[in-house]
């Protein structure tokens, strides 16, 4: 089989969508076989040279890829055929990049165990002995299997400029070092941009480099991206420390939040020569452990938040329980009147309420309202203002007095200033006279035979809870056989679809009188579909309360 290789491809242009150029790229195939190297050393000294390449970068990129490509060599093919083994190199702004494919065995070149040493130099062996020199020379290594080939990936960074170097030596981690101490490491090391959004480490991920932040802002997440829970590094701060120290995978997302630039420290780089000098390793205990203090103050927060949601959770189960806990179970009007009632809860707990109960032997209390505010304080206050309306509309009084009272008594008693709005209603199930009050809630809607709905105007009244001095007036109307009557809160009116619309009290009219409806129950349940079928699985913040009250006479 005759030796298989290319010759230097002509270089290419690799343009990112923004139009900037980005790489040039080359590209060699080589047989497995040692003597091939020589065609490689020639290839990589015409490439180093046409791309102008700083004399440290050069030596890396020739180090890496003899090294590399010499263990592909000895170690990937176990048979005795010729291979092809592919070798690409993309000229970056910032780093030489070192691509080596091959279809051998699985292998990867980066943990071949080293081979002993020769006794001398004229018995040593080509190669294979490079590999911590590959990671010394180099900012990141990469392999993978894919599609049954080997692929190594090896970057290289570029010196950094000179601005990036002023920046550097100003960053915390080298406060008080000398910057010809620092520039022979800093050569090795690569500086990076990164755009906004661009995610930096990922839980997971396998880090081995210190990130220092050299202009910028990055966001650190523990759980996820989008979650409120996180804190900033900023400019002269650094991030990945944690997994340089404890060689675990990054534990939180890093995101940058501003266009930024970063310094990579590798890791060998370092332990191995920038924390041994005594000055970069107290800077370097310092910001580790202000990286400590910001982390445990962001789980001491979020943990803290947890806590006050769980707590409140808690009392909004007990206000939910209260609240439906004082709604009327049995709704038995006699034979003269059918009613519905009913709450559909939202998600959090609203201050909505009805009660129907009798007061006499033949006229029934018909109530309904919404306590402003949510939670625990709504649901005390209608304790109070269902326990008070029960109490004063059996004394034998005006009804508008019972309102009257009902209102001082919650304005002599209210330290957290809520009010309510109420309709109270009575009807006299022989005679189908209704009396009503109204403090400041939405009108009751009367279907003339359960057809043609209208708005009974609202007698004047503001709501309860507000003022002492409120004073309402009472307003009166004859049901025939087969009038309904709708009593219901804003939770109807006010529901809301995902494009942020209203239902509207007009659409609740269009809805009654589609049609007449069998029975009380069945109006109620097409009122509540129709809500349902508008909202379309927008979430709801508010109580959906409806009566519905057909009266059918003697």
């Amino acid at each position: 089989m005759q030796r298989r290789h290319s010759e230097p491809s002509t270089a290419l242009e690799v343009t990112d969508p923004e139009g900037r150029k980005e790489t040039q790229v080359e590209a060699l195939v080589i047989a497995n076989r040692l003597a091939e190297m020589r065609l490689v050393e020639t290839w990589l000294s015409q490439i180093t040279s046409a791309w102008a390449l700083p004399d440290q970068v050069a030596f890396a990129v020739d180090l890496v890829i003899n090294e590399a490509v010499t263990n592909v060599i000895n170690h990937a093919f176990r048979d005795s055929e010729r291979h092809a083994i592919r070798i690409l190199l993309r000229n970056g702004d910032d780093a030489v990049e070192i691509e080596v494919t091959d279809d051998g065995v699985a292998f990867d070149p980066m943990t071949r165990l080293e081979v002993a040493p020769a006794a001398d130099l004229d018995h040593a062996d080509i190669g294979g002995r490079g590999i911590p020199l590959i990671k010394r020379f180099s900012t990141d290594q990469h392999y993978e299997r894919v599609a049954g080939r080997n692929r190594l990936r090896v970057r290289i960074a570029k010196p950094p400029l000179r601005d990036d170097l002023d920046l550097i030596v100003r960053h915390a981690l080298f406060a008080g070092i000398e910057p010809t101490i620092l520039e022979p490491l800093l050569a090795r090391c690569e500086v990076r941009s990164v755009r906004v959004g661009e995610i930096i480490l990922e839980p997971g991920q396998i880090n081995r480099h210190l990130h220092l932040v050299l202009e910028g802002r990055l966001e650190v997440h523990l759980d996820r991206l989008d979650s409120g829970e996180g804190f900033a590094i900023e400019a002269g701060e650094c991030t990945g420390e944690i997994s340089v120290v404890d060689c675990r995978p990054a534990s939180a997302f890093v995101v940058a939040s501003m266009p930024s630039r970063l310094l990579l420290l590798p890791e060998a780089i370092l332990w191995d020569e920038l924390l041994r000098i005594p000055r970069i390793s107290r800077n370097f205990m310092r910001l580790f452990a202000d990286r400590m203090r910001a982390r445990t103050q962001v789980m001491q927060q979020a943990l803290e938040q947890r806590l006050r949601y769980e707590h409140l959770q808690r009392e909004w189960d007990v206000a939910r329980e209260i609240q439906l806990g004082m709604l009327p179970r049995r709704l038995d009007l006699g034979p003269e009147i059918e009613i519905d009632a009913g709450m559909t809860a939202a998600q959090e707990v609203g201050g909505d309420f009805y009660d129907v109960f009798p007061v006499g032997s033949d006229e029934y209390c018909i109530a309904i309202g919404d306590i402003s505010g949510k939670g625990m304080p709504a649901a005390l206050f209608m304790v109070r203002t269902l326990t008070m309306l029960r109490s004063e509309l059996l004394l034998d009084q005006p009804i508008d007095e019972a309102l009257k009272r009902i209102n001082c008594r919650l304005c002599a008693e209210n330290p957290t200033s809520m009010f309510a709005t109420l309709v109270i209603a009575l009807i006299d199930k022989r005679t189908g006279v209704l009396r009503y009050v109204n403090a400041g809630h939405d009108p009751i809607l009367l279907g003339d035979r359960g057809v043609a709905y209208r708005i009974l105007p609202p007698p004047r009244g503001i709501l309860v809870g507000a003022s002492e001095e409120a004073t309402y007036e009472v307003a009166h109307v004859g049901l025939r056989p087969g009038d309904v009557l709708v009593l219901y809160t804003d939770g109807v009116t006010e529901a809301m679809s995902t494009d942020s619309r209203l239902f509207t009290l007009d659409r609740l009219l269009e809805c009654l009188s589609e049609q007449p409806a069998r029975s009380a129950s069945a109006l109620a349940d097409r009122v509540k579909d129709a809500v349902k079928a508008f909202a379309a699985g927008a979430r709801q913040s508010d109580d959906l309360t409806l009566v519905v009250l057909r009266y059918r006479g003697s």
